[in-house]
């Protein structure tokens, strides 16, 4: 239990930033504005959520011939009926085919080694010039689940670049997430958008 714990602070650590090193960038940065089949702060078990994000691969500032974005994406959830998030410790990681199921509809997804059903990235190739991924995640039980970007990297026989990760949402429903002493990012921060939540009720 102590490992689960640990490993979800990791996650809401995430939440205020974490900047890759910058090793051997040389393209201009790619961000994955990820779109939602539908923004609602609460849905049932057994809905879906749909998250799809395309984008050419010249905003990097050349024809791109080939690459593979990696994006992290950390999808956790504060089980149970409490309506918002209030306490670090009530949350852990989300793990698929015990709390959500996924079906991949374009791009994949990486799991971590170790724990097969933690997911660690978003993972596409270029095809046709474009970078294309689609989830669509059914929950399977009450709480508020959380999906966080962390930065990535886009790699190709170009260069390679940073990868971002937001929202295309008017509100991600941060008044779901209020710890204590830990004020939230605003709509004018980087991190705003970064983040999604949506409560699931039964």
């Amino acid at each position: 239990m102590r490992k689960i714990f640990a490993i979800f602070f990791i996650f809401l650590f995430a939440l205020y930033g974490c900047e890759p090193t910058s090793d051997n960038v040389t393209l201009k940065p790619i961000n994955m504005n990820f779109y939602l089949n539908e923004d609602k702060k609460e849905i049932k078990a057994g809905d879906t959520l749909i998250i799809e994000a395309s984008i050419n691969g010249n905003v990097t500032g050349v024809q791109l011939k080939d690459g593979d974005i990696n994006l992290p994406c950390d999808v956790g959830i504060n089980p149970g009926n409490d309506s918002v998030i209030t306490n670090f410790g009530n949350g852990r990681p989300a793990y698929r085919n015990f709390d959500y199921d996924v079906i991949i509809l374009n791009g994949s997804i990486e799991y971590n080694s170790s724990v097969d059903s933690l997911q660690l990235n978003y993972l596409s190739s270029l095809n046709n010039d474009t970078f294309k991924v689609k989830y669509k995640y059914i929950f399977k039980h009450s709480g508020v689940y959380t999906f966080h970007f962390n930065d990535g990297f886009m790699f190709s026989s170009s260069g390679k670049s940073y990868t971002y990760g937001t929202f295309n949402v008017v509100d991600p429903h941060w008044d779901l997430w209020k710890i204590p002493n830990n004020p939230n990012p605003q709509p004018n921060e980087e991190l705003y958008y970064r983040s999604y939540f949506v409560r699931v009720t039964e």
